[in-house]
């Protein structure tokens, strides 16, 4: 068995939903594999940024409507610096509600942002590949990518994938369907917050 970091913790947004016909546009293909290649790097990083530059507006918005909901719920039941805390936001709520959806966004995920010198080692190893594109109608597309760590083990490559819709002429990332991703063997795994997979790997011996 690999011995392979305790602590090299790597965040991977899921986004499939399932059939569909090959894409047609060699053109429209290839941009769909890009964002979601970049996509995914971005999010192994902590690229909040430029993750959140790629995501579709639908989205965005979504996860603003989440976060403003549960705020008014923290402060009916007069939790709302506790609901804040949760987040690792220095920001105040009513500064957090004048961001732009992109903005709230990446200010959410500053609590993930932080990362040692072996995360960063093994994130921007990890090689990732496209399994496959379809496409549902001209504006919906489904990307399966294997994500393969850089650990010579077989067992640790797994799959994510991601629903891309047109967002004003370009193509971005929608939302989540994890039926379609696999769980790697050797990596332990658990859910962080909406829409939003954590993995790590573990520590073994051989």
């Amino acid at each position: 068995m690999h011995a392979v970091g305790q602590k090299s913790l790597f965040l991977i947004s899921a986004h499939l939903v399932c059939l569909g016909q090959t894409v047609s546009s060699s053109a429209a293909s290839q941009e769909i594999c890009y964002v979601a290649k970049k996509y995914a790097r971005a999010i192994l990083q902590r690229d909040y940024k430029t993750s959140a530059a790629l995501m579709h507006s639908d989205a965005l918005n979504t996860i603003r409507s989440s976060f403003v909901e549960g705020l008014e719920k923290a402060r009916k039941q007069n939790v709302e610096k506790d609901y804040l805390a949760a987040f690792g936001v220095k920001e105040s709520a009513d500064e957090l509600l004048r961001l732009s959806a992109s903005k709230l966004c990446v200010v959410l995920n500053r609590k993930n942002q932080t990362k040692g010198p072996s995360d960063q080692e093994f994130t921007h190893q990890t090689k990732i590949e496209i399994s496959s594109v379809t496409q549902q109608t001209p504006e919906h597309a489904i990307v399966r990518i294997k994500l393969l760590p850089p650990l010579n083990d077989a067992d640790l490559s797994f799959f994510v994938g991601f629903e891309l819709k047109q967002d004003q002429g370009k193509w971005r990332v929608l939302r989540d369907v994890p039926e379609l991703g696999t769980q790697p063997k050797g990596l332990t795994s658990h859910t962080t917050g909406p829409n939003r997979l954590a993995i790590g790997p573990v520590t073994s011996e051989r």
